[in-house]
């Protein structure tokens, strides 16, 4: 998979060639314990580079003049030796995350990623399985970041037609592109995408239309509210109130009325507070004309 890849992100003609000129190690407690099995930081970098040079065409070493320079770094949450796997056995388990940091002022592109390898009945079986899922977790990582920097690349047309895709991964990150580039053309889109069948694709809508703070999301996020309710309805008060607009006015005064819940009530109030203080400095500007 990770070959086929690599054919279809690496660099088009034309396109500058990409280097990974160096991979950092966070200093968690899960490297240490990886170190103590002999799994070392140099080992863990190494093969960082080359699920990045595997999935994403990133060469390494020192990039030439007019190359697209990167950084990599390389972080180790979990290192669980022992844990039950989704089928009731055995398995190590590790959870990492990779952050690719190009040079300049684009944002970094970052994955979390979770690997899982059956274990072998003696002490190298162990060290062979946490071995085996950290290459899983940093190989998904790798393609996670390979699939964001193909979609960095396409049109906004193009992200838009993504949105409908049947891969729920081209999905996620249509929808990541479009929120950075803050396009209100894409709103129609995002908003189909709040009743996504994948949830995390449904999350990153949500916060897509946050970011991009169009109005015509307020009234599908208040049905969205409904639907899901409990710490969902709490997040969404605070999104539509920071987008504003007469609609979220009127529906933020409802909650803060009547909702039996008080901390909803509370977070509507706060969010009428912002849209309070953002129309006086207009209400001032008008009463002085």
């Amino acid at each position: 998979m990770l070959a086929a890849l690599a054919a279809t992100t690496g660099c088009r003609r034309g396109e500058a060639p990409r280097y990974l000129e160096r991979v950092a190690l966070a200093d968690t407690e899960a490297i240490r314990q990886l170190a103590a099995r002999g799994i070392t930081a140099d080992e863990v970098a190494a093969g960082a580079g080359r699920a990045l040079a595997g999935a994403a065409g990133l060469q390494q070493g020192p990039a030439p003049e007019g190359a697209a320079r990167f950084l990599a770094r390389v972080s180790v949450h979990r290192a669980d030796a022992v844990v039950v796997g989704s089928d009731g056995q055995p398995v190590a388990r590790v959870v990492v995350t990779l952050e690719l940091v190009p040079a300049g002022d684009a944002p970094p592109v970052r994955e979390v990623a979770l690997g899982t390898e059956p274990l072998g009945s003696a002490a190298t079986g162990v060290d062979r399985a946490l071995r085996a899922g950290l290459q899983h977790a940093v190989d998904e990582a790798a393609r996670q970041i390979a699939l964001h920097l193909q979609a960095s690349a396409k049109t906004e047309s193009a992200l838009v037609r993504d949105l409908s895709a049947a891969d729920p991964a081209t999905r996620d990150h249509a929808v990541r592109v479009l929120a950075e580039r803050r396009n209100p053309a894409a709103i129609p889109g995002l908003i189909e995408r709040l009743r996504d069948a994948d949830p995390d694709v449904a999350d990153r809508a949500v916060g897509a239309l946050a970011e991009i703070g169009d109005p015509r999301a307020v009234e599908p996020l208040v049905d969205l509210a409904h639907r899901r309710g409990g710490r969902a309805l709490e997040q969404i008060v605070r999104i539509v109130g920071d987008i504003g607009g007469p609609k979220a006015k009127a529906w933020l005064e409802t909650l803060a009325a009547g909702h039996p819940d008080a901390e909803v009530r509370a977070a509507a109030e706060e969010s009428l507070e912002v849209l309070r203080r953002r129309a006086e400095p207009n209400a001032r500007a008008a009463a002085s004309r």
